[in-house]
């Protein structure tokens, strides 16, 4: 239900907070080892406008999820490109929240003239993101191997990108 989808605002960091944090304590999801404090949510908050975007899932009275399109890197050349990230509190996955947050950032994508691809990159062992992104058209387009470590284990990260 795509209403109760709407653009973060800065009431919602504490519960993004608390989602992402929770990523950081026991999941792979993210390459984070460290909790971050409100300056990184505030951070992040900031640098997400225009094609950059920061929406969120509200169910309960309370962001229970969130997306956003990032910038891909610094350089200019790659100003055409955004990262998608989705992340879902613990409490309210496998509700298809993560799916009709997907949809609506790649429907917000498509529209923007100047966004030509969408890239993720997803931890290899994390096959519900990837059955997700393929579902969507997501093409696999490389691995990095051993990239990092977390948990002790040494992990890999698959590219996965959708082009317009």
């Amino acid at each position: 239900m795509e209403n109760n989808i709407r653009k973060a605002v800065v009431e919602d960091l504490p519960y993004i907070k608390e989602i992402y944090n929770d990523a950081v304590r026991t999941s792979t999801a993210t390459f984070d080892i460290t909790e971050k404090g409100d300056d990184f949510f505030r951070t992040m908050f900031d640098e997400h406008s225009g094609k950059r975007i920061f929406y969120v899932y509200e169910k309960d009275n309370k962001a229970v999820a969130y997306v956003t399109l990032s910038k891909f890197s610094h350089r200019d050349a790659y100003d055409t490109t955004v990262e998608l990230s989705v992340y879902v509190n613990k409490d309210y996955r496998h509700q298809h929240i993560a799916t009709e947050l997907m949809e609506f950032a790649i429907n917000f994508a498509k529209e923007c003239n100047d966004i030509y691809t969408i890239v993720s990159l997803i931890t290899d062992e994390n096959k519900e993101s990837i059955h997700l992104h393929k579902k969507y058209g997501f093409q696999f387009c490389g691995k990095i191997k051993k990239a990092g470590v977390k948990f002790n284990r040494d992990l890999n990260v698959d590219i996965y990108q959708l082009i317009f």
